[in-house]
């Protein structure tokens, strides 16, 4: 909860010197004004999957990007059923009868509730990170840039997960938050070089 909050914090803040270099004050100034609805549409599209119009557009247009360094669902369900299968084993050395069944449906119950909590957590940190994203599409949209070139805009106003060099993979196996890190720094260079944000 408390990396959700300061992500959205650090998203908004970034974003909005980022928006200054591309669209001026007045752009930022649209987007930050944009930022409170923006969330309410993110959490009703990410976590209660229900979008609205414009928030599909969105999607569609491919302004969403995602947290990608961290496994998906699968992954961790994946690794939960192996570590299901290493517990299973001293069930089966035990001689009560009945114990290695009782023990893999106790393990499948418990993995269904660890998958339903994983699953909410990836739709709250969704909602945060396509917060943002969304006001600036919107900011760009009623500034009257065309769908594509304000998904263009909403994708890259933070951090772009999607867009990795061929080393990033490597790399971020050693340092944590490698892609991340790299990225920001490098926007955070391009905004400061903007002659919007210089004055």
């Amino acid at each position: 909860p408390v990396f959700t909050v300061l992500h959205g914090m650090r998203d908004a803040t970034s974003g909005a010197m980022n928006m200054v270099g591309v669209a001026g004050f007045k752009g930022a100034g649209a987007m930050l004004g944009n930022l409170p609805a923006a969330y309410r549409e993110a959490f009703r599209a990410e976590v209660k999957g229900v979008p609205s119009i414009a928030y599909e557009e969105y999607r569609r247009s491919g302004g969403k990007t995602g947290f990608m360094d961290f496994k998906d669902i699968e992954g961790y369900a994946q690794e939960l059923s192996d570590m299901a299968q290493e517990t299973q084993s001293w069930a089966q050395i035990s001689n009560t009868p009945g114990s290695a069944a009782k023990a893999r449906a106790s393990w499948k119950k418990a993995r269904g509730a660890v998958r339903k909590v994983l699953d909410r957590v990836e739709d709250i940190n969704g909602a945060v990170e396509n917060a943002t994203r969304f006001a600036t599409f919107k900011a760009a949209r009623d500034a009257g840039k065309s769908v594509a070139e304000a998904a263009n805009i909403a994708k890259n106003i933070t951090i772009n997960f999607n867009r990795r060099g061929s080393m990033t993979p490597v790399l971020s196996s050693w340092f944590l938050f490698f892609n991340p890190a790299v990225q920001g720094s490098a926007r955070m260079v391009e905004a400061l070089r903007s002659r919007q944000v210089q004055g």
